[in-house]
């Protein structure tokens, strides 16, 4: 007879309910669902044992179930090898780093499921850069102890309930409709022509190919701060985002005294710093109208009625030294947009421990040099900008009474955003502008982003004090 496993003479409790909402509670999207669509995961939730060695999911059913370990730890295994079989054919799990060349682990608290809702690739069910998706495979002595839930009832409880879930689907169905145009524009160009029409190009075609990836879990792995969110803020994060939105080189993204309302993940080309000829800018609210009006004849919000003036002073330029810090991070951020150029950012799993080492203790300088810079409200003109860096004035973003989100301002909450110095809390300071050859950009709106912040503090604590994180 089949000896049970040992996680199953652990007696049911009252609380097993709790500990598995705990344990969904880390998936993408699951979070946001309200009460009663909570309970109907709850229902459709099994909990199921698997003694060492067993299958806990075929290779086959992989993308048809999200799996949540509750107890133990699994590994992948080839599906052509039967349960049972001995280690020493294998790699043999040892408690190390989950992260081996050859398999993927899964511990307690860790799931693997569609992309959707496992991003992290080494442990999604879409997983195929070894080859072909494996079995998973209970590992610990005790045996396994996993939750499961069937994908097809799962996705339309996602799909009823989660705003957040919806918007993510759209997302995709755009970037699968904007891959197809791709490759049906590629293939036109290759077979389309006649000898009537001349062939196309090999730089037109390599423009074609090399056109940005729109992946957004792809864009934020280049960031050493937003690469390093959960995967349920991953998935947060992305459905914030809107567009792609090209702009065309010298094109201002922000500018002096514009109010924060937006941050910007670069996805391709490049953007810097540039300096206008006044560094003052003289703001007035007049009138029973209410307008704001700047010298550069911009027009803003309505205001309460009252007379008032401030000024709003721009960062200053400073000179760099050649053996200065910001020397330093002008030259560090040169050389990454010359490696994301030569796509050697499309290979960071083939990086050598001492050189992921390197480039991780690079990103911290630059973070660090950037914030000095941001408290010093200067800034200089080597420093560039490239894919995955976010672009984002979060300290002003986030301060006051956040009295500009869309349906929440008022004319006292405005009035009490500008006792003190105004220029401090709803304003840029700095111009930020497009390179050379434009920068393509997702936007994240303030209100949405400020919601997000509110719910992950954490992150919010690594964006204060800086106009950008690389």
């Amino acid at each position: 007879a089949k000896v049970p496993p040992l996680v199953l003479s652990r007696p049911t409790c009252v609380s097993d309910a709790w500990f598995i909402l705990n344990l969904l509670s880390a998936v993408p999207f699951l979070s946001s669902l309200s009460y009663s669509n909570t309970m109907e995961v709850l229902e459709t939730a099994q909990v199921e044992v698997f003694c060492k060695d067993e299958v806990v999911i075929p290779a086959h059913r992989r993308s048809d179930v999200l799996c949540v370990v509750w107890e133990g730890t699994c590994v992948e295994r080839e599906p052509s090898r039967p349960g049972g079989i001995e280690m020493e054919d294998d790699w043999r799990y040892d408690g190390q780093d989950r992260h081996h060349e050859n398999t993927a682990v899964w511990h307690a608290g860790d799931w693997t499921g569609p992309k959707s809702l496992q991003p992290e690739c080494a442990l999604s069910a879409d997983c195929k850069h070894r080859g072909f998706v494996k079995d998973v495979v209970a590992v610990s002595k005790q045996g396994v102890k996993v939750i499961m839930c069937a994908m097809k009832d799962l996705h339309e409880i996602l799909k009823s309930g989660s705003p957040l879930y919806r918007k993510y689907l759209a997302d995709q169905q755009n970037q699968a409709e904007n891959a197809a145009l791709k490759r049906e524009n590629t293939e036109h160009l290759q077979n389309g022509w006649d000898g009537e029409n001349a062939r196309p190009s090999e730089m037109l075609l390599q423009q074609l190919a090399k056109q940005p990836s729109l992946n957004f879990m792809e864009i934020i792995s280049h960031n050493s701060a937003l690469g390093n969110l959960t995967a349920l803020q991953k998935r947060h994060l992305e459905s914030l985002a809107d567009g792609p939105r090209y702009f065309e080189p010298g094109q201002l993204i922000w500018q002096v005294g514009a109010p924060v309302d937006f941050s910007f993940l670069i996805v391709t080309g490049t953007a810097h710093f540039v300096q206008t000829h006044k560094r003052k800018i003289i703001m007035n609210r007049r009138g029973s109208t209410g307008s704001i009006a700047l010298s550069e004849r911009l027009a803003y919000r309505g205001f309460a009625s009252g007379r008032t003036s401030w000024s709003l002073v721009q960062d200053k330029l400073i000179n760099v030294s050649p053996n200065s810090e910001y020397a330093r991070l002008e030259i560090a951020l040169q050389l990454r947009v010359e490696e994301v150029e030569t796509e050697a950012f499309e290979h960071t799993a083939d990086l050598l421990p001492r050189e992921e080492r390197m480039r991780n203790a690079r990103d911290r300088f630059a973070n660090k040099v950037l914030a000095r810079l941001y408290a010093r409200r200067a800034f200089t003109a080597g420093v560039v900008f490239s894919r995955g860096h976010f672009l984002s004035d979060t300290s002003r973003m986030v301060s006051g009474s956040l009295a500009f989100i869309q349906g929440r301002s008022t004319n006292d909450d405005i009035r009490e955003n500008f006792q003190g110095d105004p220029g401090e809390n709803h304003f840029h300071t700095s111009n930020i502008a497009a390179g050379p050859d434009g920068c393509v950009v997702m936007v994240f709106p303030r209100e949405s982003l400020v919601s997000f912040l509110d719910a992950h503090p954490g992150v919010l604590l690594s964006l204060l004090g800086t106009n950008a994180i690389v």
